[in-house]
């Protein structure tokens, strides 16, 4: 075992077996997790390398409890000794020209009716250094010493609270009074009331996806609707102000449209400290997925026994026992007679998509090829997914190919005289679920759905838009 390091709640180390794995445990609130890259744990299991990294840390302590050695340092505590000087010293001086991090590109541009610049007109024109001052200003903020902040930001109201000091922080900047938070009682968000006396109502938009945004603020009227979330993605960005749609996160990213008037600062990259959003719990981890994808897609699934959802998504006994009864207690299956239904299957369909892209999809065998993409057939060990089961349906034109394999793929390359390459245009998943499990022409919507979710590209979630509403709206 090589780079054993303990920082705050988590333990890292690079553990040998067949090949050198990374390992990782984790501290959730008193519930102990882990990840591992070795076959084992890319399923989501707690793997041997994983006890082994928990055993000899805990050994080494036990030999040498006052050792004050590189495996119980934390950054975490380090940099919360920092004072702010220094703290802009030592993030110069890791990334001075760093244009992976990027420089936030703030536009202080406050816009009357007519077109023509208002009082921000002479601050509106900002120098790169002052550009990286406000970017380290957002950095800075994370390591306050009077806020406990969470790496996962699972607490909703400290997400608001997050977002709202990034606003007030800007338009303080800039000579603006501060916007206040209004609480109407402890059931409801609260609303943003600024100084025109303009009240917005919060939308918590952390678990939701892009187009569902805008769906949501059009019901409930994009004028009076505040979108918060942990970070918006420059793509989520961008396809939320040509919607129209108010919106603030936690890096410092915001637009909003005020009396007539808008604000706006893009470009702010995802905080250093901030993770995506995964649900936690054994639902959420890759083989849950593959438990809930099969109880979504598969009708009468819900009325199955144990050992035929196992069998059907090829997970163990154990897994489905903890599983189901996870679902239970979260309130995501009902008992319905002698089986189950859904509480709210549109916020399942909503979450599988979010986290099949954070947990499962990176643990797939994927190929990439360059050919020129073929149609399918139902009888091919090639089953379409993504772009091309949206293009076959007639919802969009593609020239990539997406499919999923599922058996002996071989005499179907070399008759296409496909070829391997890194950046090819077609790409092929390996399934994740048994063979005995088929589909005919194209995966399941859900998949479908999620897949197009997944892409960083606005007209690929236009498309997955689509696809929710027209296969996915109503039970298989």
């Amino acid at each position: 075992m090589h780079h054993l390091y303990r920082d705050g709640e988590q333990l890292t180390a690079d553990v040998n077996g067949t090949h050198v794995y990374h390992a990782r445990i984790t501290n959730d609130d008193g519930r102990v997790d882990g990840e591992c890259n070795c076959p084992v744990g890319r399923d989501g299991d707690f793997c041997k390398h994983l006890v082994a990294l928990g055993l000899t840390y805990l050994d080494r302590q036990k030999n040498a409890p006052t050792e004050k050695s590189r495996s119980v340092f934390s950054w975490k505590d380090f940099l919360m000794k920092c004072d702010r000087d220094e703290l802009i010293k030592i993030i110069l001086e890791m990334s001075p020209n760093n244009s992976d991090a990027g420089n936030p590109s703030w536009l202080p541009v406050y816009f009357d009716s007519s077109g023509t610049t208002s009082h921000l007109n002479e601050k509106a024109s900002f120098s790169s250094d002052r550009s990286a001052i406000l970017g380290l200003f957002i950095i800075l903020q994370l390591f306050n010493k009077d806020e406990q902040w969470g790496v996962t930001m699972k607490n909703r109201q400290d997400i608001i609270s997050k977002a709202l000091d990034r606003l007030n922080g800007f338009l303080a900047e800039n000579g603006l009074p501060k916007a206040n938070c209004v609480h109407s009682s402890k059931e409801t968000l609260p609303t943003v009331e600024f100084s025109s006396g303009k009240r917005l109502s919060i939308l918590d938009a952390t678990a939701i996806p892009a187009t569902k945004i805008e769906e949501e603020c059009t019901l409930r009227g994009k004028e009076s609707i505040l979108a918060i979330a942990p970070f918006f993605p420059p793509t989520t960005a961008e396809l939320l102000g040509a919607a129209h749609v108010n919106y603030i996160d936690t890096a410092g990213n915001l637009l909003l449209r005020i009396n007539g008037n808008l604000l706006c600062v893009k470009n702010c990259p995802r905080p250093a400290r901030l993770v995506r959003l995964v649900t936690p719990g054994r639902c959420w981890n890759p083989q849950g997925l593959k438990v809930l994808f099969l109880l979504l897609t598969e009708k009468d699934a819900l009325n199955w026994t144990y050992r035929e959802i196992a069998a059907g998504c090829g997970a163990s006994l154990g897994t489905i026992n903890n599983v189901m009864r996870e679902a239970q207690e979260r309130g995501h299956l009902l008992k319905w007679g002698k089986g189950f239904r859904w509480g709210d299957r549109n916020r399942m369909i909503d979450l599988w998509a979010a986290n099949y892209a954070l947990q499962l999809l990176p643990r797939l065998e994927i190929t990439r090829y360059q050919g020129e993409p073929i149609p399918t057939d139902g009888k091919s060990p090639l089953i379409a997914g993504g772009e091309t089961a949206a293009a076959e349906a007639g919802l969009a034109g593609t020239t990539f190919g997406e499919y999923w394999r599922q058996g002996n793929i071989a005499p179907v390359i070399a008759k296409a005289r496909w070829r391997i390459a890194d950046d090819g245009n077609i790409t092929v998943k390996k399934a994740f679920w048994p063979e005995t499990r088929s589909f005919k022409g194209h995966v399941h919507w859900l998949l479908v759905y999620a897949d197009l979710l997944s892409k960083d590209d606005s007209r690929c979630q236009e498309i997955a838009a689509e696809v929710r509403a027209k296969y996915l709206e109503v039970e298989p």
